[in-house]
């Protein structure tokens, strides 16, 4: 028989599962979907890390909007479809960036981002 069960959590991510060998199918689909981050390659929002937030954001004449997210968090889910809209929507007047705070705690602790 099939027992339902729940399976540790990764990064807040939580699948339900049934039986042990449908857990690791959970855990690598959460675990890519945290790599993979929220906004794809093609989108307007610019990725940020600590390697590149310095010069293109703080020593930049342009307007900027930074979100910090994590990309387990289900608000932050929710708001990524309207956040790349936006950028979208103003490219050419404000620069509209994202930081994966989970991947990158150092530059996040900068802003006190927890």
């Amino acid at each position: 028989s099939t027992q339902s069960t729940w399976g540790s959590s990764v990064g807040g991510c939580r699948h339900r599962v049934f039986a042990n060998r449908f857990f690791l199918i959970g855990l690598v689909v959460c675990i890519v979907q945290s790599a993979l981050g929220l906004y794809p390659a093609n989108s307007d929002v610019i990725q940020l890390d600590n390697k590149n937030f310095d010069k293109l954001v703080l020593q930049s004449d342009h307007l900027w909007i930074v979100e910090f997210y994590a990309p387990w968090c289900g608000h932050c889910k929710a708001l990524a479809p309207e956040y790349n809209s936006l950028a979208t929507s103003l490219k050419g007047l404000v620069r509209v960036g994202a930081v994966n705070a989970d991947e990158d705690k150092q530059l996040g602790g900068r802003f006190q981002v927890r």
